[in-house]
């Protein structure tokens, strides 16, 4: 099995969409031999930051001299994104004959209806045990509770905030959305949160789990190594995780937390690809993130043309209604994403919000109308949609 030939098989397991629960990926998991048990891990949830905090940490453990698996979701170019050691990609090569290890196995066992994320995270977990990492940061799917990295035992369990998003999934309050992304403490893990709002829920969960909680009050920031306000509180519940890990026995000296986070890369979250024109991309999707961008963009004092796509299943009109402000006018386009809502959907949302709109057939097109409105141009609303902007072969960049 080759490269192309591992990411047409994981594709065909888009046919069952997305379907939470673990009995799954444990029975294909128990079939591999449990690889994620050969290895010490550290899981993170929320609804944002979970991959800034992820990247962070797995930067600066490679920087204090342990091999770091690092697992996370969505990609923006290549699946091998998802599985990085020691801050590289793995190879093609190793992720396709993973894949083909997993297939040989599931080839054997009766159709179970796994989803792609349950067949990439058990390549994944067989890949990291393949390459004996010493810790692994692993990144949530979706929720925490019954998504399929939490088989996992970590060392360290992360919150690191709690919001609306995915209502039609984890439910439609905030406390439901909470108490399945709580879902992944367990019985004397220690937990580090920046959630504020529902502190006294997590600490009752923890003190049920017998585990200790830590907040990030008191954590002073001396260097925060990626772009927007939003990044100070995921950089201090980096330095909270890594006082616990030394806790815990790692020993991480202060030149390499240092390094590690000047060392951070994230791509797909308020990158600048160009300064002259000014394109900038954001894989903000709910309205958290909408409103992190908005407080970063607003340094520019410019208005943008914002090339926009969303899933179906989110906020799409708070979402716009939040940027419109800076907005001289919206380009809407819809991502690879399965999931992603129609143009016409979506820029009837737009329009809603009284937006001045124009629908682009393709993200080529997009990129071509943006340029010629002379604004600085933003595209957000989905990591796919950023992903597809990398990709393409006339970025205005």
């Amino acid at each position: 099995m080759n490269y192309r030939q591992s990411i047409a098989y994981l594709e065909s397991f888009k046919r069952y969409g997305i379907r939470l629960g673990l009995d799954r990926i444990r029975q294909l998991l128990s079939s591999l031999g449990d690889p994620q048990n050969n290895f010490r891990s550290i899981h993170i949830a929320g609804t944002n930051g979970k991959g800034s905090v992820a990247a962070m940490l797995s930067s600066i453990l490679t920087r204090a001299g342990f091999k770091v698996g690092l697992y996370t979701s969505p990609h923006l170019v290549d699946y091998t994104e998802r599985v990085r050691i020691n801050e590289k990609d793995v190879s093609k090569a190793k992720f396709a004959l993973a894949v083909e290890k997993v297939k040989k196995v599931i080839d054997k066992l009766p159709d179970m209806g796994l989803t792609e994320f349950e067949v990439l995270t058990a390549a994944s977990f067989l890949l990291m045990a393949q390459e004996k990492v010493e810790i692994a940061v692993i990144e949530v799917g979706l929720g925490g509770r019954m998504d399929a990295t939490n088989v996992i035992t970590p060392i360290l369990s992360i919150i690191t905030n709690i919001e609306r998003d995915h209502m039609d999934i984890l439910g439609n309050s905030i406390t439901k959305i909470a108490k399945e992304k709580a879902g992944i403490i367990k019985p004397g893990v220690p937990l580090v949160t920046g959630e504020k709002k529902l502190w006294r829920l997590l600490h009752y969960i923890c003190k049920r789990q017998g585990c200790s909680m830590s907040g990030t009050g008191g954590i002073e920031v001396e260097f925060v190594p990626l772009p927007g306000r939003h990044q100070v509180e995921n950089t201090r519940i980096v330095l909270k995780s890594v006082q616990v890990l030394r806790k815990l026995g790692f020993r991480i000296s202060k030149s390499q937390l240092d390094k590690g986070l000047r060392s951070t890369r994230w791509p797909g979250r308020i990158q600048v690809v160009s300064k002259k024109p000014l394109m900038i991309l954001d894989g903000a999707h709910n309205v958290a993130g909408a409103n992190a961008l908005v407080e970063y963009l607003k340094v520019y004092h410019k208005k943008f043309t914002f090339i926009v796509g969303m899933q179906k299943n989110k906020e799409i009109r708070k979402f716009v209604k939040i940027l419109k402000p800076l907005a001289d006018r919206f380009i809407v386009v819809q991502s690879s994403n399965p999931f992603a809502a129609s143009n016409k959907f979506v820029a009837g949302q737009v329009a809603a919000c009284g937006g001045k709109t124009v629908v682009a057939a393709d993200i080529k097109r997009a990129l071509s109308s943006a340029k010629s409105c002379g604004s600085p141009v933003c595209v957000t609303g989905s990591l796919y949609l950023v992903g597809d902007v990398l990709r393409s072969t006339c970025q205005i960049i």
